[in-house]
């Protein structure tokens, strides 16, 4: 960045009305000098009362595409935070992206660096449809990192059933498993079922994915699944069953994870060693935060009903079934469902066949832990 440059960023929050003329004489100068500068400089810049008006001046530049696929001029992580904030006054900065990435050789034969630095852009910089066709022709690049990138911001953007289904009849294992990966979150009954579909796939990196798709949508099965996996014979797919488990952060799996840790060589003890280390962390800090207060009545064979209260005393209505741990001595029970009541405001939870006793229940949310009976919590 010039000196003029510098000191006009570095002086503009004391006299805003003074230097802004300035500024732009300065850009309208010589516009292309200036975006370069302006790009260089970004994580200075971004911190500076200067940065509405700067951005204001580059965003409609031919230059800026450039500048933004260049790994030498800014890391990609600034990279995608700028074209971030330059949305707002260019809408289509990121097709101008893609379209920039497939001009140097062709959809097919674009250099992978460049392909893969502007999906990654783009990935944390749009989030239209409208991509569609451009992303569709890099799916057929000669690079499989690229078409694996390409299918995990794809699905991402575009969240259409028939694509994903499309993708994982695909026999690239690494697209369908960022297909799965690029659906996480949605907890439609459709979707769900094409995680369950996935969880019996050939390859242990989909499955293992169709698993965290299940368990995000607060599907029970994933549980299961998991823990069926842990006892895989492939010893590929009990690591991938110990990964699973450490994305979900669930307790429920800690005993599971330590029979790993102890009798199960390998890959699969490490992603087991990681995964009790991530479940840990999250309970920690989920206990200093506000805890739940959580009241069960019930008994197995009729079903139980849970209150999940805030620090407020304001019920919590919209947990998913994985919220909920039952356990006996320790023990997790398995749970069939439970699913909220409005003219109670509590849930009603069915046990899995055979029922079995319950002496203790952990509820999991987003903003606290509760438990019953509540000395757990000390």
């Amino acid at each position: 960045m010039s000196d003029r440059l510098i000191h006009l960023i570095g002086e503009f929050g004391d006299s805003p009305a003074e230097l802004a003329p300035e500024l732009r004489l300065f850009q309208k100068s010589n516009p292309d000098a200036f975006v370069d500068q302006a790009v260089a400089a970004f994580p200075q810049i971004k911190a500076t009362p200067a940065l509405p008006l700067v951005l204001e001046l580059i965003a409609t530049r031919l230059r800026i595409v450039e500048r933004l696929a260049n790994p030498e001029i800014l890391a990609a992580p600034d990279a995608a935070d700028l074209a971030r904030r330059l949305r707002p006054m260019n809408p289509s900065l990121d097709q101008q992206l893609l379209r920039h990435a497939q001009s140097v050789g062709g959809a097919g034969d674009c250099s992978p660096a460049l392909a893969l630095r502007v999906l990654e852009i783009v990935s944390e910089a749009s989030d239209g449809p409208r991509l569609h066709p451009l992303l569709t022709q890099l799916l057929r690049h000669h690079d499989p990192r690229v078409r694996s990138k390409c299918t995990l911001i794809a699905g991402r953007l575009l969240r259409r059933l028939d694509w994903l289904e499309q993708r994982l009849a695909d026999p690239d294992p690494r697209i369908r498993a960022n297909a799965v990966e690029s659906f996480w979150g949605d907890d439609s009954p459709d979707v769900q079922e094409l995680f369950l579909a996935a969880t019996e796939d050939r390859h242990h990196r989909v499955a293992a994915n169709g698993i965290v798709g299940l368990y995000r949508a607060g599907s029970l099965a994933a549980v299961r699944i998991a823990v069926q996996m842990s006892a895989n014979a492939d010893p590929m797919f009990r690591a991938a069953a110990a990964y699973a488990m450490g994305q979900s952060q669930d307790p429920r799996f800690v005993r599971t994870l330590e029979r790993m840790v102890t009798g199960d060589p390998g890959a699969p003890r490490q992603n087991a060693l990681r995964a009790l280390v991530r479940i840990r962390r999250r309970i920690s800090e989920l206990r200093k935060s506000s805890n739940l207060t959580v009241i069960l009545a019930g008994e197995p064979l009729e079903g139980f009903r849970a209150s999940v209260l805030d620090a407020a005393g304001e019920p919590q209505p919209n947990l998913k079934p994985t919220a909920f741990i039952l356990t006996n001595a320790g023990e997790p029970v398995n749970i069939e469902d439970a699913r909220y009541t409005p003219t109670s405001a509590d849930y009603a939870i069915s046990l899995a066949n055979p029922p079995a006793p319950v002496t203790a229940l952990t509820v999991i949310a987003p903003n606290g832990i509760g438990d019953w009976p509540a000395a757990l919590a000390a």
